[in-house]
């Protein structure tokens, strides 16, 4: 996980130590996708805190994308579950993704504007989070495989 400026592709910031050669990053950016879903940052954010507040270790936040709305939900066994939608404009496809609700959370924290773009070519591919305004940053996400 970490964050590029486009212009250069140098990393602004990453978290984590990595042993070995650093991954060629560059190669993890698709260079096109199939569903490009504006997005209220805010909301997302507020929404994707509220949900994740049952969290526990290794358990995915899911965001299920529908017609007019995306569904933000989490299931723990032992606790029970969360759920809460809010409407967005999409209209295709229905598609369900998964991520860690920390990188989620933190890559919505880092994007300075109120709207964001959620990038998406498929389910268990990169998804980027851009901002509208400033096409410089961007956020790379790894979804979760869920059964």
């Amino acid at each position: 996980m970490f964050l590029i400026q486009i212009k250069s592709l140098k990393p602004l910031s990453s978290q984590g130590f990595l042993s070995g050669k650093f991954p060629d990053y560059e190669k993890l950016i698709p260079q096109s996708f199939v569903h490009s879903i504006v997005i209220d940052k805010n909301t997302m954010h507020d929404v994707v805190n509220r949900i994740s507040s049952i969290s526990q270790d290794n358990i995915p936040i899911k965001l299920d994308f529908e017609s007019g709305r995306i569904v933000v939900s989490m299931n723990i066994r032992e606790v029970g579950s969360s759920s809460e939608d809010f409407p967005v404009s999409y209209g295709e496809e229905n598609i369900q993704i998964a991520f860690d609700p920390d990188f989620l959370k933190e890559g919505l924290s880092v994007i300075e504007d109120d709207k964001i773009t959620f990038n998406i070519v498929e389910p268990l591919k990169p998804v980027m989070i851009k901002s509208l305004k400033n096409e410089d940053v961007l956020y790379l996400l790894m979804p979760i495989r869920i059964s």
